[in-house]
């Protein structure tokens, strides 16, 4: 940030990942690899999503309508750590 009368910044954020298959796609030992894109911006505030999005999370995600705290200590859950617990209680 470079003007001092601004608290923030406009951000936009793009992420790659080249990556073997993930467990749940239950792929292990087939020649292959996926590939993910994926584009963002920072919005000021949470009134700016779309409608449908606000739904989703609302209705299946409630614990998403606030941040979580700044000293949050839980563990980082990535796809595989996730899914590795839930295939491996199958």
């Amino acid at each position: 940030m470079t003007d001092d009368d601004k608290d923030t910044a406009k951000v936009g954020i793009g992420w790659e990942r080249i990556s073997y298959w993930l467990p749940w796609m239950k792929m292990s030992g087939r020649n292959g690899i996926v590939y993910f894109h994926t584009f963002g911006k920072k919005l000021d505030s949470y009134d700016e999503l779309p409608d449908s999005i606000k739904k989703e999370i609302e209705t299946n995600y409630p614990k998403y309508n606030e941040p979580p705290p700044t000293d949050d200590d839980r563990r980082n859950e990535t796809s595989w750590t996730y899914f590795k617990k839930v295939l491996g209680n199958q």
